[in-house]
């Protein structure tokens, strides 16, 4: 993985977007790298965009998974967010249905003694 992310930097860096589409694997991680907006293709050649140029920097495998780490967080904190609101609905009918049939046993008994 690391020789093919060396071999993408390097035609990136050349714009050759021919080899990189021509090699199923470069390919695989050249689509990965455009999904998270680090690589541009215009006019039949590629480069780094300011984000790409970045996380090349630091790393691109660093950056790919920070990225993905992100992805996921939102995704966590959109699905508690759903639970959370589930919960409360759900809480709130077994009250109302608690008190209800606590009214009616309330004013069944008095009726009877009555």
């Amino acid at each position: 993985m690391l020789n093919h992310l060396k071999r993408l930097i390097d035609l990136v860096e050349q714009g050759d977007a021919g080899s990189i589409h021509a090699d199923k694997c470069l390919e695989e991680i050249y689509s990965e790298l455009k999904k998270y907006g680090m690589i541009m293709e215009s006019e039949g050649r590629i480069f780094f965009t300011d984000k790409g140029n970045e996380a090349r920097l630091k790393g691109l495998q660093i950056g790919i998974e920070q990225l993905k780490l992100e992805e996921e967080m939102i995704d966590l904190s959109e699905k508690k967010g759903r639970l959370g609101s589930t919960f409360f609905f759900i809480s709130l009918f077994l009250f109302l249905v608690t008190l209800t049939l606590f009214l009616m046993m309330d004013f069944t008994t008095y009726s009877l003694w009555g």
